[in-house]
């Protein structure tokens, strides 16, 4: 597996300018593909990693979770974000099985 910070040097050491490394997905393909409720969570969770709202992101997840085990939201541990945040690069590198890589040549 490669980070986002990788990515992103490897295409600035190929000479590529103003390169953005985005999440493309955040669960498998087949998922998205044939759990129409996964999918639109994918898309979900992945608009608000991309604003950086990671609690948003994690009152999302943890909403999924409590209704999943049938608990009530308030059960939940928060203390910490599960997300790491000290920068756009980890973040995504924590969450992305793949990336969408660009550059200007």
């Amino acid at each position: 597996a490669i980070s986002a910070d990788l990515e992103a040097a490897r295409l600035k050491e190929a000479g590529y300018d103003s390169v953005r490394v985005q999440i493309c997905n955040i669960i498998n393909f087949f998922d998205i593909q044939t759990k129409p409720r996964a999918a639109r969570i994918n898309a979900a969770v992945i608009r608000l990693l991309e604003r950086r709202d990671v609690w948003g992101a994690q009152l999302l997840l943890s909403r999924g979770v409590a209704k999943a085990f049938k608990k009530p939201l308030s059960s939940l541990q928060t203390g910490s974000c599960i997300f790491d945040n000290s920068s756009e690069h980890a973040l995504y590198g924590q969450v992305a099985r793949y990336f969408i890589s660009t550059g200007e040549s």
